[in-house]
């Protein structure tokens, strides 16, 4: 339903760029590894997802009586959830590069990166063999008091493997 609604907004004004952000992940989530249209949802997720940070860079206030400073601040936001949606297209053609440096500009460029993003950076980081890196993400994840269980639970999990690979790497 997400695409479909977010479809039906592109058509209304084709520079949403938040109705591009959320196709844009919602495709890149549902995408899994043997789906045969997989490249052509990816690529399209791609495609939406840089054409929003380029809209985003220019968009002007939605509203005078935001404050500079605040729509400045959402402006991040929404470029960080374009990038976390060309990370997890990265993750799913295991693209370990792409995912580190698309993930690492959602955590840093969010105002409140997500711990479930950071989760994914640092699974990336680990098959990238940069474990201190995975494991320094990982903690923050882990104290992020906006963190959920499940995430907390993954993050502990994912950095237990990271030290056990990076003492097998020894």
């Amino acid at each position: 339903n997400v695409i479909i609604y977010g479809e039906k907004a592109l058509e209304a004004d084709p520079k949403f760029y938040a109705a591009q952000i959320m196709i844009a992940q919602s495709l890149a989530l549902r995408t899994k590894e043997f789906d045969l249209d997989k490249e052509e949802k990816l690529g399209r997720s791609e495609k939406l997802a840089k054409e929003a940070i380029g809209l985003i860079a220019t968009a002007p206030k939605p509203r005078p009586d935001i404050a500079d400073e605040q729509w400045e601040a959402a402006k991040k936001d929404f470029t960080a959830q374009a990038q976390e949606a060309i990370g997890l297209c990265a993750i799913v053609r295991k693209n370990n590069a792409v995912c580190i440096e698309a993930l690492t500009a959602a955590v840093t460029g969010s105002m409140q990166p997500d711990p479930s993003t950071m989760v994914r950076l640092a699974s990336c980081q680990i098959k990238a063999s940069k474990f201190d890196d995975a494991i320094a993400v990982l903690d923050k994840a882990m104290t992020d008091p906006g963190a959920v269980p499940a995430v907390k639970n993954a993050a502990v999990q994912l950095k237990l493997d990271a030290n056990k690979a990076k003492a097998a790497a020894k």
